[in-house]
């Protein structure tokens, strides 16, 4: 028997051992052809660099909800828009001046608006007469003045404080006025810096009227060109120099000298 397969030789071994290679091949595609199992997607995973830790799956960042500041006192802001309802002469005033300018964020209208001045007006609208708001033509110069230099407190009225005016019980809506003011700059109470200032210097607007050409009754100049009314280091609360003759001659440099023959108490301002 042996004899006799062996003088078929390799070929048909070969073919044979081919076909049931075939065979099993075939078997094994079609028993895995019904169960496919589709690949689970992975989201957010983020691959660690070598050598370091596991990275945490990255979240998009959240704003964060803008909250109402709570009002000192216990009580609440209830916003412009409830203010101005009741307050209507007031609100024409308000809205063309620069206090209402929402470009600027240092107005009262970038924070509360007309409660950045006159405080939470929760319990005021609740009931007017019981909680009034803060009036400024009842409150004393020094409470006036401790509100408006919350945030005028620089440059031109750095010295404010110990100032000849705020020494003698002057506050800033002496001058100004925030809803009803009549001037173009400034908000100041009359249209013009020399009506305001001949309110309490009834004699300096006297002297002014003895010249026949003056600057100042001209309108070529106004009373701030020479003086700071807001505080300054310097006699007559002048803007510049150490004298009158200094301030004087910072513009009039032909007369600043010096002469063949001074008069000495000229020299000496």
């Amino acid at each position: 028997m042996r004899e006799r397969f062996r003088q078929f030789g390799p070929a048909p071994w070969l073919a044979f051992a081919f076909m049931v290679w075939v065979a099993a091949l075939a078997s094994a595609r079609a028993s895995t052809s019904g169960s496919v199992v589709p690949p689970v997607p992975v989201k957010n995973v983020t691959v660690a660099p070598k050598g370091s830790q596991s990275a945490k799956p990255q979240t998009p960042p959240q704003t964060p909800a803008k909250t109402t500041p709570a009002a000192p006192g216990g009580d609440r802001y209830i916003g412009e828009a409830a203010c101005v309802d009741c307050h209507d002469k007031q609100k024409n005033g308000y809205f063309d001046s620069p206090h209402h300018r929402s470009t600027d964020p240092r107005t009262p209208v970038s924070k509360e608006s007309c409660e950045t001045c006159h405080g939470p007006g929760g319990k005021h609208q609740d009931d007017p007469v019981l909680n009034p708001i803060r009036d400024f033509n009842k409150l004393k110069p020094a409470e006036v003045t401790a509100v408006c230099t919350t945030c005028h407190n620089k440059g031109e009225h750095a010295l404010w404080d110990g100032s000849q005016h705020e020494s003698r019980g002057l506050t800033c809506t002496t001058c100004h006025s925030v809803h009803a003011f009549k001037s173009e700059e400034g908000q100041l109470k009359k249209k013009t810096q020399l009506e305001v200032c001949a309110t309490c210097h009834r004699d300096k607007v006297s002297k002014v009227d003895r010249s026949g050409h003056m600057p100042v009754r001209e309108g070529k100049m106004v009373c701030t060109t020479c003086h700071n009314t807001h505080g300054s280091t310097n006699t007559k609360m002048l803007r510049k120099g150490d004298s009158v003759a200094e301030l004087c001659t910072s513009c009039h440099a032909d007369k600043r000298g010096p002469y063949l023959w001074e008069h000495a108490p000229s020299r000496d301002g």
